[in-house]
């Protein structure tokens, strides 16, 4: 999802409706018209979510209010508020396991910095 700041800078190549980057079909599967095969055409410029992804950081507060069981050796990574986040990753992505995951201290900081600039949408001071 693309906060206004990501959609104004990327103009046409921004699916406002959807928030996200336009998409096309390749080989039958929907993937990110900014990508060249699997290299990111914008990659020095790409948005905060593309830079973090395949994970994310997500209170580990959050689990435990749904009831779901945090495996006790996921990566854990406090905030400067004092939250405990689990650093979670998308298993499905080619990526995982090649050695260049961002630190976990990086991946809060881009969360955090991209869950500011969402919250500005809805008038959000958080």
């Amino acid at each position: 999802m693309l906060s206004d700041i990501e959609i104004g800078r990327l103009g046409i190549l921004a699916d406002k409706r959807w928030r996200t980057t336009r998409k096309v079909f390749r080989n039958g599967r929907m993937v990110c018209s900014l990508l060249d095969g699997n290299t990111c055409t914008i990659y020095k410029e790409r948005p905060i979510l593309c830079r973090v992804f395949p994970f994310i950081a997500i209170p580990e507060s959050d689990f435990i209010e749904v009831g779901i069981e945090v495996d006790p050796l996921a990566v854990r990574v406090a905030g400067a508020d004092n939250t405990i986040y689990v650093i979670i990753y998308d298993t499905e992505c080619p990526g995982v396991g090649d050695g260049v995951a961002p630190e976990p201290d990086e991946i809060l900081d881009l969360t955090l910095r991209h869950l500011r600039e969402m919250s500005c949408i809805n008038g959000s001071t958080r």
